[in-house]
């Protein structure tokens, strides 16, 4: 797994809005975006663009033809493999403004889904700080999915986010640059532990009744139901989640839309993650996976994306203090069916807007010791979108580890890990001229605590679990191990997982 030293934006600091589904742009301090009306491809980089979707495809094609092809994945899960074209995009930042911006991107990985279309494809570019990614949305005979072919690129650097949508042909529908204006430093208390939640309660859920999730539609989006509970989908392979989005979101993206900006992307990551950290199901000798809760039906897959339960959001009105939140989803007698029915495991709220009261861009209940039987009745987290129009994948990834019992450093002033289930946080001098002092940090730890505890302006991100046995390669070439005795976070996700993947058999 690669280093990733690209600050983390607005990790768990305030935020009025996202800005990708505002409806007041003025009122969100932290970004702004605005429309740019002039800018088109030229004729090179569409004949650039049109030779990567194509090798993509050739790439895809030959790989789900092999031994492997498709192996582990289902549902909203991807399979990631190497591009292997030569072709370089090259672009301007400023998006067709005069300047020196100029920016070579190198196509370095694809992914496609069991449904055999492609994702996404990855870029790499010289300059580590910026991050690009093409997004496909195929054609869908279904109701809600896109009428017809059409691509995305997201540009990210340090503050800033270009967005590009193409149509099929490869002309510009749609440009936008979103810019960062200020980024909260105070890292927040983002977690219940659950022997701290409701654990003088008798948490059962009702019998199932799949007619209960009658409500009000908004742009298609119902309290969803599976068609046929005995359909729903168990797995050995991890945890199973059902995701509710908060009515905001629900209004200005489709299912398909949604599924493209929040699931498949955190699911993706987290799986990446995992398979880092050897974890394995015992039945298949298979990485463990987090993965979307789902039915089969004889039209194909149907996905737990819910809207919320009256019990939840009363009249569509979702609190925006996320402790509350939290104590609406524990306590909802609907929440705990649509838990049984899906099969789910996990519940992830996603919402529009960040906790400004208490300063955190997401919030989890957090198990302390295995065999608790309130664990699975309190395995609810909410995470907050993000300022650009993708979802910040980190704030629910994030949230869904602390799940599995995963906690911060000790260095943290709220909240800190408490021993072995706690994230790494080290530094190291390069051997550039002046010596220059970087932080480094495992994944759960916070951006601000490791530059607070290293004292420096800089702090690496490892993608992988604290750890033992986890070293990673620093700039100056030297190996740094990754977490202590105190420090392991690995340990506390094996310890877990299992546990975590089979809570929906005893709710």
């Amino acid at each position: 797994m690669k280093k990733i030293s690209l600050p983390l934006i607005l990790l768990f600091g305030a935020s009025f809005q996202s800005l990708a589904i505002n409806e007041k742009p003025q009122i969100n301090k932290y970004s702004q975006t605005k429309n740019v009306e002039s800018f088109e491809l030229s004729n090179l980089q569409r004949s650039t663009l049109k030779a990567i979707i194509q090798n993509a495809n050739s790439d895809k094609r030959i790989d789900a033809e092999s031994e492997n092809g498709l192996k582990d994945t289902f549902g909203d899960l991807s399979r990631k493999i190497a591009y292997t074209g030569t072709e370089i995009l090259n672009i301007n930042l400023r998006l067709g403004k005069t300047g020196s911006d100029n920016v070579s991107l190198k196509p370095t990985y694809l992914s496609y889904g069991s449904d055999l279309n492609l994702r996404s494809v990855e870029f790499e570019s010289k300059n580590k700080n910026i991050k690009a990614k093409l997004y496909s949305f195929a054609k869908s005979n279904e109701s809600d999915g896109p009428s017809e072919l059409y691509y995305e690129i997201i540009i990210n650097t340090h503050d800033n986010e270009k967005f590009i949508r193409l149509s099929k042909d490869l002309e510009v529908i749609k440009a936008t640059e979103t810019k960062q204006l200020k980024t909260p430093s105070v890292s927040g208390s983002d977690t219940i532990e659950v022997k701290e939640g409701l654990i003088n309660q008798s948490l059962v859920a009702e019998p199932i009744n799949s007619k209960s999730s009658v409500s009000k539609s908004i742009n298609g989006w119902t309290v969803k139901m599976p068609l046929d509970p005995s359909a729903s989908v168990e797995n050995t392979i991890g945890p199973g989640v059902l995701w509710l989005i908060h009515p905001n979101i629900a209004g200005r993206l489709k299912t398909y839309k949604f599924r493209q900006y929040m699931p498949v992307p955190v699911l993706d990551s987290i799986g990446e993650i995992i398979e880092g950290e050897d974890i394995i199901d015992g039945s298949t000798l298979a990485s463990m996976r987090y993965y979307t809760a789902h039915e089969k039906t004889e039209y194909g897959l149907r996905y737990a994306y819910s809207l919320p339960p009256e019990d939840v959001c009363p009249h569509g009105r979702c609190t925006d203090n996320y402790s509350q939140l939290l104590s609406k989803m524990a306590n909802s007698q609907k929440l705990r069916e649509m838990r049984k029915a899906w099969k789910a495991d996990l519940v992830m709220f996603v919402h529009p807007f960040f906790d400004a009261v208490n300063q955190i861009a997401g919030k989890a209940y957090k198990p302390t010791r295995t065999g608790d039987r309130n664990n699975k009745h309190l395995a609810f987290a909410v995470a907050g979108w993000g300022y650009t129009t993708y979802a910040n994948e980190y704030y629910a990834m994030h949230e869904l580890f602390h799940l599995m019992g995963l906690g911060h450093s000790g260095h943290s002033s709220t909240q800190p890990g408490i021993s072995p289930a706690r994230a790494f946080i080290g530094k190291y001098t390069d051997n550039d001229q002046g010596k220059t002092v970087y932080g480094v940090r495992s994944f759960m730890a916070y951006d601000d605590v490791c530059k607070k505890t290293a004292k420096t302006d800089v702090c690496e991100r490892y993608d992988h679990f604290s750890s033992t046995s986890r070293y990673v390669e620093l700039s100056n070439g030297k190996k740094l191990k990754l977490g202590s005795s105190y420090d392991d976070n690995n340990f506390t996700a094996v310890k877990f997982i299992r546990e975590v993947a089979n809570y929906s058999k005893h709710l």
